[in-house]
């Protein structure tokens, strides 16, 4: 999935694939030489490298987001295990600034250490990492920064559900306890390698200040104090060598001076999904919100085989007015409604993700509607469940983040829908 333009939560699932910074902790010395261009520009990540730049160096500050000058550049660290993935590795904020979940090796040089971690051809796994937020109130996520090895098909941020697990450790997840009961906490999923919320690929819309938020519009996750975060990181290896599963996952604080509303977030999980062998079916969902919701972003969830995913928004006694289409079954588009962005028309021929501009309000009592066009070329049924090639489950599911105004009180929209929607 691409994640985010954003992903409060989200996607925000989960949420775009990010510019993955510029440069290695050993070009610092050139760092220190290189000037930035005069002005930024959407390509100046290219001339940041031409430089043989430093990601973490000031005087880029500017232009780390195609003009956000508050992006907080994520640093890298060295990672030096000699296995695929060794320059996705972060350098965990300072205390003061933000939290990291790492899951992997914690010493490289330790061969039983990294065996822990290693992962054999043709297998899979699903790994729950752990973190306490500080005993603090008041405090709001307003950056995200994910990476991980190749081999993730995703990595999943919500609170845990497991009030027995302990801070900076890590197990095999219990899908019960770790995954379905966690849905209502959903925070942020990444389904590339690299996550940035902001979305490091959206220009600073017209309009927008540098404390635009996770939404363009001054918006943050509001932080849980002294409550466990978890990390679930699914592997599948689908290459004919051992590969390293690793993922690192930082959360920045926001000023709270520069917060103006609060975001939530939304999971809706479709379900009861069969396609017949050799054929194509459309799965379609709905679900209700018994309060008024302002929609800031929307991203779809699924998996090979799926050939569209579509949302509309149901207004009570209204036609359904489709506000997101997108094509690609592995990384969704993620779309942002706000008055200070335009989303082009889908294209289904050019295969070019779209949707509904500015804003997405739904009121008591409207739906989000959901449907994903499976095409089955397998000599089985196909249902609900594992992207594994060897079972090609399918998953419907909509991710995706409301804005509420700071002083309202407010909890994650989670939904479940098994049943066709009648809309």
């Amino acid at each position: 999935m691409r994640v985010s333009p954003w992903l409060p939560g989200l996607s925000f699932a989960c949420l775009s694939v990010a510019l993955a910074g510029c440069g290695s902790s050993s070009k610092t010395s050139q760092a220190a030489a290189a000037a930035p261009k005069a002005e930024c520009s959407a390509d100046w990540v290219t001339e940041c490298k031409r430089q043989g730049c430093d990601s973490t160096d000031p005087a880029w500050s500017d232009c780390k987001i195609n003009g956000w000058a508050s992006y907080v550049p994520a640093p890298h660290c060295d990672a030096s295990s000699g296995q695929a993935g060794d320059d996705q590795a972060l350098c965990a904020p300072a205390t003061d600034d933000g939290i990291q979940l790492h899951f992997g090796p914690g010493d490289y040089d330790d061969p039983t250490e990294v065996a822990k971690y290693m992962l054999e051809p043709g297998g899979e796994s699903f790994d729950c990492t752990f973190d306490q937020t500080p005993d603090v109130e008041g405090r709001y996520f307003g950056q995200y920064v994910e990476r991980s090895r190749p081999g993730a098909h995703h990595v999943q941020l919500t609170y845990a559900g497991d009030a027995t697990v302990q801070a900076k450790t890590s197990r095999t997840c219990n899908l019960a306890t770790d995954l379905i009961a966690t849905a209502g906490t959903f925070m942020a999923i990444a389904q590339t390698s690299a996550l940035e919320v902001p979305d490091l690929t959206i220009p600073k819309p017209a309009g927008a200040d540098d404390a635009g938020g996770l939404d363009f519009e001054g918006s943050a996750n509001p932080m849980a104090p002294a409550r466990m975060l978890q990390v679930l990181s699914h592997y599948l290896n689908t290459t004919d060598q051992p590969i390293l599963k690793e993922a690192w996952f930082n959360l920045y604080y926001r000023d709270p001076s520069e917060v103006r509303s609060a975001l939530y977030t939304i999971s809706l999980l479709g379900s009861g999904i069969s396609v017949p062998p050799h054929s194509t079916t459309t799965v379609r969902r709905s679900c209700s919100t018994d309060v008024d919701r302002d929609v800031k972003y929307l991203q779809g969830h699924s998996h090979v085989g799926n050939k569209r995913f579509s949302i509309w928004h149901a207004a009570s006694g209204a036609a359904e007015d489709r506000v997101y289409e997108s094509y690609d079954p592995l990384e969704p588009a993620n779309l942002a409604f706000s008055p200070l962005v335009i989303n082009h028309d889908p294209d289904p021929t050019k295969q070019l993700a779209g949707g509904a501009s500015g804003s997405l309000l739904l009121h008591a009592g409207d739906s989000l509607v959901w449907e994903c066009e499976f095409d089955n070329q397998t000599d089985k049924t196909v249902g609900d469940g594992d992207p594994n090639p060897a079972f090609f489950g399918q998953m419907c599911y909509t991710y995706g983040a409301f804005a509420v105004p700071l002083g309202e009180t407010a909890t994650n929209w989670a939904c479940g829908a098994a049943e066709p929607s009648t809309l």
